[in-house]
């Protein structure tokens, strides 16, 4: 017998920042059906978990979050990006079993989203600037106490029986800095596989954020081969100017 889920909330303090983690149920069918009308999306992921979020916030109000609905956002609502056979299978299922007894319209089945999280408060005070510099990860690697750690699930889909989609997202705090990584994660079997990353540092001395953007991708068939990476740096100023 499986245990029953229990919603929890977990906060951490990290000097002047609040760290919140909440992981909730899926959200329900008619939930999730407005949703998909208000995105122009014929459905939505399986398992879409619309409550559950990361949100990091300053004392000040201003920070960043990670949440499915905004990075539903960022998905192509027109047009598919990856046209395979099952495509038009795992759609044609889904326009019997769910609300859009429409016409399907092409969109990305996949949900491939290059969401980088949702900035807080005002936009005046946090600034996204570009960077030359980079996240340390030797210091991440260095052996500290973990004092908070939590993974979020946000989306996840089957793709019909045809591989998987997911989004999540893990926070790390250690006494020097709290680190974030948003992952979306696809595999579509026999096809290729895709990670977009996002990761993002925060040093207790800094009075900003790094934010690192990354996304790969590889034909299962040449998987054993370097794929091309494209990388965007940012920095969040976390002090008022």
């Amino acid at each position: 017998m499986h245990p029953v889920f229990q919603s929890s909330r977990r906060d951490f303090t990290f000097g002047p920042w609040k760290l919140s983690a909440a992981r909730t149920h899926i959200m329900k069918s008619a939930q999730a059906e407005r949703l998909a009308d208000e995105l122009h999306m014929p459905s939505l992921p399986e398992m879409m978990f619309g409550d559950n979020v990361l949100r990091i916030q300053h004392d000040d109000g201003f920070g960043i979050e990670f949440n499915a609905t905004d990075a539903l956002k960022c998905v192509n609502n027109c047009q598919g990006m990856i046209k395979v056979a099952c495509a038009e299978e795992w759609q044609e299922s889904r326009s019997e079993t769910e609300h859009s007894k429409e016409v399907v319209k092409p969109y990305d089945w996949t949900y491939t989203t290059d969401y980088k999280g949702t900035l807080l408060g005002d936009t005046a005070t946090l600034k996204v600037v570009p960077t030359t510099e980079h996240i340390n990860t030797e210091k991440l690697k260095a052996r500290e106490q973990i004092m908070f750690f939590e993974e979020v699930l946000l989306f996840e889909d089957e793709l019909h029986d045809h591989g998987v989609s997911s989004l999540s997202v893990k926070v790390r705090v250690m006494p020097s800095s709290f680190f974030v990584l948003l992952r979306f994660f696809l595999r579509v079997d026999g096809v290729l596989i895709r990670m977009n990353d996002t990761r993002l540092h925060h040093e207790a001395d800094k009075t900003y954020m790094l934010r690192e953007y990354t996304s790969r991708e590889s034909k299962i068939s040449s998987l054993k081969s370097c794929s091309a990476a494209e990388s965007e740096r940012s920095t969040f100023p976390v002090h008022r100017t």
